[in-house]
């Protein structure tokens, strides 16, 4: 059996060509691709802004990454096109029995595909936004049965819709040395947040840190860390300077 996943993101931090082994510290995949691949075939397509398309192969992980154009404007215009053509030829190359998408792009013509070509089609919704009428419709319409998502409250909100797919909400999977690696240092607080992810819009950091200071001036026994770096660091840290003060929130930065 071959397992495809569609992933989009830095894989240079998930995929070493050094060490050439799948570091699997990204919360989109809810399976450990590893212990996957020890007894499937695992097929990876992912996009990065690099100078030429790429593959990889170790054992039975292949890692496909596909150059994104360099002119933003144009990537946006064709990208999808363009992705989901490089795509329909790997598979087609691998022969693959389940495909299992983050970030989904193309969505029509991704369910055509896989139904013309009998895959098993699973969706991964990895926004809150990903529900739309739009996908509702394509969804009801091409019986999807399995779908995976960030928690039960879109769970709750695709069963309101109507979506009889089997709904799996996704448990973020950290490896042991991740928790190993956090500094032991007490907030003195009965509650802990933990925020743990790139620190970008698409992540919802700027929500995170609205949520943050509305709580911690009204409820005083609340501690906040946050794990990560990214764009939006600049913003996470002028939040925190205008606390009256900081004493319950840690940034820790990436742990590797």
């Amino acid at each position: 059996m071959n397992i495809c996943f569609t992933k989009f993101g830095n894989v240079v931090e998930e995929f070493s060509k050094l060490e050439n082994v799948w570091k699997d510290n990204s919360i989109e995949l809810i399976w450990d691709v590893n212990e996957l691949a020890k007894t499937h075939k695992v097929t990876a397509i992912s996009e990065d802004y690099i100078s030429n398309n790429a593959f990889y192969e170790n054992n039975n992980i292949k890692l496909y990454v596909i150059k994104k154009l360099n002119n933003k404007f144009i990537d946006k215009l064709l990208g999808n096109i363009r992705f989901l053509s490089h795509t329909i030829k790997i598979t087609n190359k691998n022969k693959i029995d389940y495909w299992i998408t983050t970030d989904f792009k193309s969505f029509f013509f991704l369910i055509m595909y896989c139904k013309i070509f009998k895959i098993n089609l699973i969706l991964n919704f990895c926004n809150d936004d990903q529900d739309t009428i739009f996908n509702v419709i394509l969804i009801k319409l091409f019986g999807i049965k399995d779908i995976i998502v960030p928690g039960p409250h879109l769970k709750n909100r695709l069963i309101q819709k109507g979506i009889k797919a089997d709904i799996f909400p996704r448990i973020p999977r950290y490896p042991k040395a991740f928790f190993e690696n956090i500094p032991v240092q007490s907030l003195d607080c009965k509650l802990h947040v933990l925020y743990a992810a790139r620190l970008t819009r698409r992540k919802g950091i700027r929500e995170f840190m609205n949520a943050l200071t509305d709580i911690y001036t009204q409820i005083h026994d609340v501690g906040f860390t946050i794990i990560g770096d990214g764009e939006e660091m600049a913003f996470v840290q002028q939040q925190i300077h205008a606390l009256p003060d900081s004493n319950r929130v840690r940034v820790l930065g990436n742990i590797p």
